[in-house]
């Protein structure tokens, strides 16, 4: 009758135990799951932070390459004009002036509309150099701009990446602590029966 009495009372507390147990892995299983719901806000909140973000970088982008073209654009619209006009006014002049070789503009019997004609054309030589210096400058700026903001979204994307990889071993991490959690789950209720 003792034994029988003494068996009872250790099955009572094992069955104590395993009650007291199975409250502290329900316990552990809620904290991971409310870990696992934070986890997944947060992940999503920078996911969609970083789409924001290159979304930001390309518009950005967009807006340099268009002011950088269209300043490109009026600087050779310009350029242009300027040389049309200088054509216009060099051609009737050349038809009035006897031919002339090369060394005839330091001569100075030269009428002051080819004086001025002359300044012109070396005026715009000179706006040409310049021109094309300001073209090749912009071009640099717009390539290393373009360079900088890819590089952004590079680094953006390679952030992605890495939550993305740490959100999956969070989960596997979590998958494998319910794993644990149910198996000994099922050892508690094996031994109150």
């Amino acid at each position: 009758m003792e034994a029988l009495r003494d068996a009872h009372q250790e099955e009572l507390q094992n069955a104590e135990q395993g009650c007291v147990e199975e409250e502290a892995l329900l316990q552990r299983i809620q904290a991971l799951e409310s870990a696992l719901e934070l986890q997944k806000r947060l992940t999503q909140e920078a996911l969609a932070e970083s789409a924001s973000c290159r979304l930001e970088t390309k518009e950005r982008e967009l807006r340099r390459v268009l002011t950088l073209s269209r300043e490109m654009l009026e600087l050779k619209a310009d350029y242009e004009r300027r040389l049309q006009h200088l054509t216009s006014h060099e051609a009737p002049l050349r038809g009035r002036l006897p031919q002339e070789s090369p060394d005839t503009k330091s001569e100075p019997d030269q009428g002051p509309e080819m004086q001025e004609v002359l300044l012109e054309v070396q005026r715009l030589r000179v706006e040409n150099q310049q021109l094309s210096k300001d073209y090749a400058r912009k071009a640099e700026e717009l390539q290393a701009t373009y360079e900088r903001e890819n590089e952004a979204i590079r680094q953006a994307m390679q952030q992605s990446e890495k939550e993305s990889d740490l959100r999956k071993n969070f989960q596997a991490q979590v998958r494998k602590l319910e794993g644990d959690l149910e198996h000994r789950g099922r050892k508690i209720s094996d031994l109150k029966k």
